[in-house]
């Protein structure tokens, strides 16, 4: 009973850590990356994210306009398309 209750206090204290590889900061960075913008990614906002299980979704507006984007779960190898 001992294991199982460490196995799910490790599951449960990891799992927001996860999250972390897609939230918008991250959206923002992959986007100014992939647009290969002239601008930076505090310019980037971030918007209509959807989060599946396997990729994530997202809308962007730059200073060079708005982007559709998206990427795997973990923010790899993003794409954006200008809309």
């Amino acid at each position: 009973m001992s294991n199982i209750r460490t196995a799910l206090l490790v599951f449960v204290a990891c799992s927001p850590l996860a999250a972390c590889a897609n939230n918008d900061s991250a959206l923002a960075v992959a986007t100014a990356t992939a647009t290969n913008g002239n601008f930076t990614s505090d310019q980037v906002s971030v918007s209509e994210v959807n989060r599946g299980a396997t990729t994530v979704n997202w809308k962007a507006q730059t200073p060079a306009g708005r982007y559709s984007c998206e990427a795997d779960d973990m923010v790899r190898r993003p794409h954006c398309v200008k809309q």
